[in-house]
């Protein structure tokens, strides 16, 4: 050690004179996964999710434990207020539904997150992911829990969860059909949609009416009788 100032002084490691280092923005991103997903910092927590997004990718099957040992992180982990982390969580989370064994009875603890907080984001991933997820789970024959979030999703208040409801109900449609999406319980809430003050989710509403029909035809005629 160096001694500094005189008889009086104190002593500075020689390899560190100044002390420590500031701490840097992402220091403590190689802790146990269990603790960087919770995170206060949002870097730790983005560099948290790629590895929980590589532990998934990398499990020798559906069946392995990796998958149940997280999922009570994923409420959090979809709500997360940084955009770039909760493009990162996401991602790990769609690959567990694709992988997954018990991805179906996690379905509650995924989509309402989902349509809670992902729906109004701006960034093309997290928007990919989203659409993704909700994919997956109509696959799955989780039709019932899909369709009753999206159409929470077309009643919210901020109209570009709103948008992103449709989106994927449309498109969920086109690529399901009514096996999966549950029209009836569509049919019930569009009539009110196309009075909707914003002219984009009005479009989209009429995208709908029209995917509904051409799967029922004559069946949804007593539906239309509603719509102004």
């Amino acid at each position: 050690a160096i001694k500094v100032g005189g008889s009086g002084g104190y002593n500075l490691d020689s390899a560190n004179p100044f002390g420590a280092a500031p701490a840097k923005p992402d220091e403590g991103a190689n802790g146990p996964l269990e603790e960087i997903l919770i995170s206060k910092n949002w870097k730790i927590r983005n560099s948290a999710y790629k590895k929980l997004t590589q532990e998934f990718k990398m499990a020798e099957d559906e069946k392995s434990s990796v998958f149940s040992k997280y999922t009570g992180f994923f409420k959090k982990m979809l709500i997360d207020t940084n955009p770039a982390a909760q493009a990162e969580a996401t991602e790990a989370i769609k690959i567990f539904v694709d992988r997954a064994q018990i991805a179906k009875k996690c379905v509650d603890d995924v989509l309402p997150h989902l349509v809670k907080k992902a729906f109004a984001s701006n960034k093309a991933t997290t928007k990919a992911n989203t659409e993704e997820i909700f994919s997956l789970y109509f696959e799955l024959g989780c039709g019932e829990q899909a369709t009753t979030q999206l159409l929470a999703g077309m009643k919210s208040p901020n109209f570009k969860v709103t948008l992103t409801a449709l989106n994927i109900t449309i498109k969920a449609m086109k690529e399901f059909g009514p096996k999966h999406v549950q029209y009836s319980k569509l049919t019930k809430t569009m009539p009110s949609m196309f009075n909707h003050k914003k002219g984009e989710v009005r479009e989209l509403v009429h995208q709908l009416a029209c995917e509904v029909f051409g799967f029922i035809g004559p069946m949804f005629h007593e539906q239309i009788k509603n719509f102004k």
